[in-house]
Protein backbone atom coordinates (compact mmCIF):
# COMPACT_ATOMS: atom_id res chain seq x y z
CA UNK A 1 0.00 0.00 0.00
CA UNK A 2 2.80 2.41 0.85
CA UNK A 3 4.52 1.54 -2.43
CA UNK A 4 1.39 2.36 -4.39
CA UNK A 5 1.12 5.77 -2.73
CA UNK A 6 4.79 6.50 -3.38
CA UNK A 7 4.42 5.54 -7.03
CA UNK A 8 1.65 8.10 -7.47
CA UNK A 9 3.91 10.81 -6.09
CA UNK A 10 6.82 9.81 -8.34
CA UNK A 11 4.74 10.21 -11.49
CA UNK A 12 4.19 13.90 -10.78
CA UNK A 13 5.94 16.19 -13.24
CA UNK A 14 8.39 18.82 -12.00
CA UNK A 15 8.12 22.41 -13.19
CA UNK A 16 11.83 22.75 -14.00
CA UNK A 17 12.38 19.24 -15.39
CA UNK A 18 14.18 20.57 -18.49
CA UNK A 19 16.64 22.44 -16.27
CA UNK A 20 17.18 19.36 -14.11
CA UNK A 21 17.87 17.18 -17.16
CA UNK A 22 20.29 19.78 -18.53
CA UNK A 23 22.26 19.89 -15.28
CA UNK A 24 22.30 16.11 -14.88
CA UNK A 25 23.46 15.67 -18.46
CA UNK A 26 26.46 17.89 -17.72
CA UNK A 27 27.37 16.13 -14.47
CA UNK A 28 26.63 12.58 -15.64
CA UNK A 29 27.29 12.94 -19.37
CA UNK A 30 28.86 9.51 -19.77
CA UNK A 31 26.02 7.76 -17.93
CA UNK A 32 23.10 9.52 -19.62
CA UNK A 33 24.26 9.70 -23.23
CA UNK A 34 22.63 6.37 -24.14
CA UNK A 35 19.28 7.49 -22.70
CA UNK A 36 19.02 11.17 -23.61
CA UNK A 37 21.14 11.84 -26.68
Amino acid sequence: LATQKATKKWTARYNNWNLIIAELSIVFEDRLKDYIF
